[in-house]
């Protein structure tokens, strides 16, 4: 989840200071820069559930492919 708002970041050449794991409580991931758009702003807030949804179709589809229980989740 968290890496999907980074690599958006990074589209827009917005420096990244990193992800932080809060237990309990999540992930964070800083810029160092500010996010000067509306557009920006909106496109990094979708890609990390966006990220999070492309990353489960795709061990769906590998799970029913291989038949490995390691896509299963």
């Amino acid at each position: 989840h968290e890496y999907g708002h980074v690599r958006a970041m990074q589209y827009f050449k917005i420096k990244t200071k990193g992800i932080y794991l809060i237990p309990f409580v999540g992930g964070l991931a800083i810029s160092d820069d500010k996010i000067t758009t509306r557009w920006q702003d909106v496109v990094i807030s979708l890609m990390g559930p966006a990220f999070g949804l492309i990353t489960s179709v795709l061990g769906v589809v590998l799970y029913y492919a291989t038949e490995m229980e390691i896509f299963a989740g």
